[in-house]
Order: C-alpha cells, then structure tokens, then sequence
C-alpha cells in the first residue's frame, strides 16, 4: 500500500509502538528512554550518510552568484541581491532542513514517520525502500535548490528590466551603507504632456504629444523641417507648457515688373492769332510708356501688400497742343478802346494815289487795299505795331496785293510817311479785326 493511497482512505488512530530495522520487530513507545525520545543512533563509521543537510542563505547567494557569474558582475548580482532581500526572507528557510539517519527511517513507514502514522498495520520496510528514501530526501533537497535559483533569476529579469524603464543601478544602496541627505535618490515627478497642433497651409498636418520644450526642439524631434516660406504663428523660440494650436502660414515675395502706357495730356494755348471761339491743333498728342517694379507680399496664395520700388519712363509722352481764339481788345490812337476777334501779322507797304476806289469812294487815310480772297472787303481792321500806328481802316480797295499782304493808302503829309516810306516794306505789321462790322 502507497502512501498516496493510505492519504485517501480512512486512516485509523496510529499504533503507540515503532518498527526496528534490525529485529523486524514493533515495539511500543513507551519501552523507550523515559523523555519519550527517539533513541539516539549508533555510531556507523564514517561511510554513513550525514545526519542532515543545512541550506543558509550565504548557500543560496552563492549558488545564485555560480548561475549569474558569467551574464552579470557582482557588483549587479549584489543590488539583485539587496532587492530581493524581502523576497528571499519569504522564502528562506528558518531552521535547517534534515534528513532522518538509518535508525531514525526505521519508524518510517513509506515516508511517514510511525509516530504519526495512521494505518493499523504498516507494511515492514526493507533496504531497498530505505536507499529510495535518501534519494526522495536528495532529489527534493535539489528540487528547492533550483526552484529558489528560478526565482532568483526571473526576479533578477525583472529588476534589470525595470532599468529600461527609468530604474537606475544609482537608485540602489548596499544594506551596510549610510545614506545622506546628498546621496538620497531624487523623487521623480510625473512628466506633463500637452497636445500641440500644427496645421499647415497646404501638407498634411500633425497632432503630437509633448512635454515642455521649445517649439523649434518640438519640430526637430519629430522630424518636421519648415520650407524657407513656412513662417508659424508663434516664434520658434517659444516654450510649450499647454496645450497649443500653432497655424503655420505660406509666405510669399515677388518682385512684379508691370509696364503700363502713359496717356498723352491735352494742353489749351489761348491766342488771338486765330478767330475768336475757334480751335486749332498744333501739336499730336502721343501716349508714353514706363516701367514699374513693385515687392508683392503673398499670405497662403493671397496678396496682402503691394510696394513700389521702382518707377522708369521707358518713352515720354507727347502731349496735344491746340490753340484756342479769344480775341481780346486794343486801345486806338483816337482813345477809344476796340474789341478784336482775331490779330494778324502781315506785310505791309503803301500807296498813294488820289482818286475813287474799289467801292467808289474817294480814298484817303481811312482806307487800305487787299487781297480780298484773304481779307474780305469791308473789313474793319486796326494797322499798328510797335513803331507805327495807322489807326482804324476799311479794307476798301483792291491791286495788285497778294495773300497776307496790305497797301496802307498814306499821305505825305502823314508825320510817318517819311519814315515808313524809306523801309518799303514792313513785315511784322500787326492788323486787329474789329467787332461790330
């Protein structure tokens, strides 16, 4: 019968007696020494097994120590060590673990000392079963060996793992060391992070968590390079510390050559040289050109500025001249002020011959002789310029006068007739048409 099976059925009070390897013998347990204690067992020699087998914790961290010696230092296999410290205490064994001697096995019934064995009629054990008992006791010895070295290994797993996660081997102290308040280990807060949103003109945009730091740090850590006519909506130098929202524009300059025409400019000359109310253009009208530079600011494809600077006149403009007749007024000899409509500059000669003439009357200083193709007969004109003045005339007579050229009929007795005579002609005579014909 097994132990296993004993443990499953119905076991009866044990028997107060224990079994004797030598005699095969029970005997009760009161025939022993009179403490009720095992008999103490003799002495073998020195080929017996061991009374027991202790296992201290300098036993574990130096097996621990042989596993790690070849992946980790000792200084790393002692702050595991000093970690686990907790650990290893729940585990470890307070008294040392013993195996039973030869005469002790002998009140062993399949593993379970008589003392407390519970079946009526215990098998009797033989050597054989004896020699399976001390390799049970070694092979469990062993066992938790290995199960302590397995939980020293995936403990050391953990704790060298958790330096990827922040821990430091500067965040352990060895137990016989005295910390100060200078080699206290600092307390790290939690990190804040803050939502920042960068939204472009025309890419794609981006929403990244961050902690504090600048802006242009920001963009650099995530790989973001702004193009030279990207300009964000804060400076680069700016500290993120909440949660941001930066737009980041498109900024354009174009220097715009335009070339445009310079319209021509009419300009009004007064004059009496022309009959009064009447226009005459003396001069075309011409447009010109110029050229003009101007620094073009754009904002996401839309202008916003526009400065000049540059202006050049490529081709001046001509501009029209014409001239108007207004007539104007004069004041004759006689003192009497006429008014004119037109002033003529003329040549002019004289004659002198009495008689009637081209209108039948008798001439005199009141008469002139014209072209009556330019001069229409009857014309009431004034004769002066700046040395001579005639006076009123009637264009009243005709000859041999062609084009702009007057005869003045002039006595000689006129206090001019000698003076005017000895020119012959005078070729900037001025003659007025005057009003009220």
């Amino acid at each position: 019968m097994t132990a296993e099976n004993t443990a499953e059925e119905e076991i009866p009070e044990a028997p107060q007696e224990v079994y004797e390897a030598e005699s095969g013998e029970y005997s009760d347990l009161g025939n022993g020494p009179d403490d009720g204690e095992y008999p103490e067992p003799e002495e073998t020699g020195a080929s017996e097994e061991p009374d027991s087998h202790e296992i201290s914790e300098s036993d574990i961290e130096s097996a621990a120590k042989d596993y790690f010696s070849e992946m980790y230092s000792e200084e790393e296999i002692a702050e595991v060590a000093k970690k686990l410290e907790d650990t290893a205490s729940d585990i470890s064994i307070d008294e040392p673990i013993k195996t039973r001697s030869p005469e002790q096995n002998r009140n062993v019934e399949n593993g379970i000392p008589a003392i407390h064995a519970e079946t009526p009629e215990p098998e009797q054990a033989n050597e054989p079963e004896k020699d399976d008992k001390k390799k049970s006791d070694n092979k469990a010895f062993w066992l938790m060996i290995c199960a302590i070295l397995v939980l020293l290994a995936v403990a050391a797993i953990v704790i060298f793992q958790g330096s990827n996660l922040g821990i430091k081997k500067s965040d352990y102290v060895s137990p016989d060391k005295t910390l100060d308040s200078q080699e206290l280990p600092e307390v790290t807060e939690p990190v804040a992070l803050y939502n920042v949103e960068i939204d472009f003109y025309d890419r794609s945009d981006i929403s990244v968590f961050t902690k504090e730091m600048k802006l242009s740090d920001l963009l650099e850590t995530i790989g973001c390079v702004l193009a030279d006519d990207e300009v964000p909506s804060v400076p680069l130098d700016t500290v993120i510390s909440a949660d941001t929202r930066v737009t980041v524009e498109k900024h354009k300059t174009e220097i715009l050559t335009v070339e445009e025409e310079i319209p021509f400019e009419k300009e009004v000359k007064e004059t009496d040289l022309i009959m009064k109310g009447t226009a005459k253009t003396i001069q075309e009208g011409k447009n010109g050109k110029s050229k003009t530079e101007y620094r073009i600011e754009y904002v996401n494809g839309k202008e916003v500025s526009r400065e000049k600077i540059s202006y050049e006149v490529t081709e001046p403009a001509v501009n029209e001249i014409y001239e108007y007749g207004v007539g104007g007024t004069i004041v004759g000899n006689d003192g009497k002020t006429y008014t004119y409509s037109i002033r003529k500059i003329v040549t002019a000669t004289h004659y002198h011959i009495p008689g009637p003439t081209y209108f039948g009357r008798e001439a005199d200083e009141t008469v002139i002789a014209v072209d009556s193709s330019v001069i229409p007969l009857g014309t009431r004109l004034y004769v002066k310029n700046a040395r001579f003045d005639f006076g009123l005339r009637t264009a009243a007579d005709v000859g041999s006068i062609k084009g702009d050229t007057i005869a003045i009929w002039l006595s000689p007795s006129n206090y001019q007739y000698a003076a005017f005579a000895a020119s012959g002609y005078v070729y900037d005579m001025e003659i007025y048409y005057i009003d009220g014909q």
